[in-house]
């Protein structure tokens, strides 16, 4: 459903006009792409119109403001999710907005071998990869729970190292620029996973289970979840159609 693939997303496009598909709630539905391209005049450090109302911008129209004019209090943390962490956060926090991390694509490209496969039938997760951008959750911790949210989000996602902390900047859907810490893949680690296959995908994914249940319920919660705020995806959006068909 995605006018175009996320790697083609930070070459400055013309902008698309919305899909008149609509999320939950009747929210209109924008690709990562289309997104992406709203946003383009902010990396060169001019102001930009946000989208319209209804479409991820409940105030319509209004003038991005500086970073500065809207840095949270000092000692908060945000966090930065684009997978199960948008669903099912698992820490306390005092605001969620949607937002935008550009030089970062959502990819199914860990394999799980604890969460959701084994070692010796693995699933996917995802795991933000390089090149494109992304669209997810940012969560602003307070600052007392920060050490806290940290050791707990290491302990979930680090059970095996796979992936790289990282701090980026997160334009949020009201205009806000944050900074926030992330989770992303490490290529060097034998649990990244390279490019495969939309059929490779729904073999691994089909069966899978981990500890924290199975792969195909990790996929139709993430894809449900995007569906709701108006995210697109094509490629998780036809891996949740098979895994439907398939039960």
């Amino acid at each position: 459903m995605m006018s175009r693939r996320a790697d083609d997303q930070c070459r400055g496009l013309p902008s698309p006009q919305p899909s008149p598909a609509s999320g939950r709630g009747g929210a209109p539905r924008l690709s990562d792409a289309a997104r992406q391209d709203r946003v383009a005049p902010l990396i060169d450090g001019k102001e930009y119109l946000l989208p319209l109302a209804g479409e991820g911008g409940p105030k319509g129209r209004m003038r991005v403001r500086r970073a500065a004019e809207i840095a949270p209090a000092v000692g908060d943390l945000w966090v930065f999710g684009y997978g199960s962490l948008m669903w099912r956060p698992g820490f306390a926090f005092l605001e969620r907005q949607n937002g935008l991390v550009r030089g970062w694509r959502r990819r199914l490209c860990v394999y799980s071998w604890v969460h959701r496969g084994t070692e010796a039938k693995p699933g996917l997760v995802l795991g933000l990869d390089r090149g494109g951008a992304c669209h997810g959750a940012a969560f602003r911790v307070a600052a007392k729970d920060r050490e806290a949210t940290i050791a707990y989000l290491r302990e979930r996602e680090q059970v095996t190292s796979v992936y790289l902390e990282k701090y980026v900047r997160v334009l949020t859907w009201e205009g806000a620029m944050v900074t926030a810490l992330t989770y992303v893949a490490d290529r060097r680690h034998p649990q990244y996973a390279v490019a495969l296959d939309r059929e490779e995908l729904l073999r691994l994914t089909a069966t899978a289970k981990g500890r924290s249940g199975p792969n195909a319920e990790y996929i139709l919660n993430t894809v449900a979840h995007l569906e709701e705020v108006g995210i697109e995806d094509a490629t998780l959006e036809w891996l949740a159609a098979r895994l439907r068909s398939s039960r």
